[in-house]
């Protein structure tokens, strides 16, 4: 994937969910809320932009539209988006902003080049480390916010669930295709009582590890993260 979409993806991913309180996520739900996530958002991207691409005008048109255009979207979220599931309204959310971003990366940053050490490859490390950056990112608040709690889940299910997508992530990183046979097997077998006492159902169990996994695949997919170390 291209480092200046990689690192324009990063920027969001950071301002919308990492740097975003969950205080200030509460307020959104009035405008005041939504400027001050908004201001909060461009300060990120302004920081994340300018740390990894150069101090040129392109850069700063990526800058302005990313923050204008994230800021149009959450107010509309906020106007006409009150009638909308929550996971519904999550998934159209973020679908706008990806395409907004790609709008602006193909108007903008795809003649722009990273800043040399963004590029600078790591021993040792099958891909470069802003791109598994990224992906373990995603693979946590992101994915974990798109899946939710089970019902009778409690924070230690949620930890369960970011562990499962990093370490899919990181066998897929590493070739290790059967090591991700065994961490699904060890969360069947430690979730067995819960799901025997039914405190959870084994139909949200199953489809809660196959959302959770799938997304691990999907991001190495279309980070291009799958099978680049040895």
């Amino acid at each position: 994937m291209n480092l200046v979409l990689v690192i324009l993806l990063l920027a969001h991913v950071l301002g919308d969910f990492y740097f975003q309180t969950d205080k200030l996520a509460a307020r959104k739900g009035k405008i005041a809320g939504v400027l001050l996530h908004g201001a909060e958002y461009a300060l990120t991207v302004c920081v994340i932009l300018l740390i990894g691409l150069p101090f040129r005008g392109r850069t700063w048109l990526l800058i302005g539209a990313a923050s204008i255009l994230h800021l149009g979207i959450d107010s509309a979220k906020v106007m006409f988006g009150k009638k909308l599931k929550a996971s519904i309204l999550f998934l159209l959310d973020q679908f706008l902003h990806l395409a907004s971003l790609l709008l602006i990366f193909w108007l903008w940053g795809a003649a722009l080049t990273a800043r040399g050490f963004v590029s600078t490859e790591i021993a040792y490390l099958p891909a470069l480390p802003v791109t598994i950056l990224l992906g373990l990112l995603l693979a946590l608040r992101p994915v974990g916010m798109w899946i939710g709690k089970g019902k009778g889940e409690k924070n230690a299910g949620q930890t369960i669930g970011y562990l499962e997508r990093v370490l899919i992530l990181l066998f897929l990183l590493y070739r290790q295709f059967t090591a991700i046979a065994f961490v699904l097997t060890a969360k069947s077998v430690a979730r067995y009582d819960a799901i025997s006492k039914e405190r959870i159902r084994a139909e949200d169990f199953l489809i809660g590890t196959l959302k959770s996994s799938a997304a691990a695949f999907l991001i190495a997919l279309l980070l291009g993260l799958i099978g680049k170390g040895t």
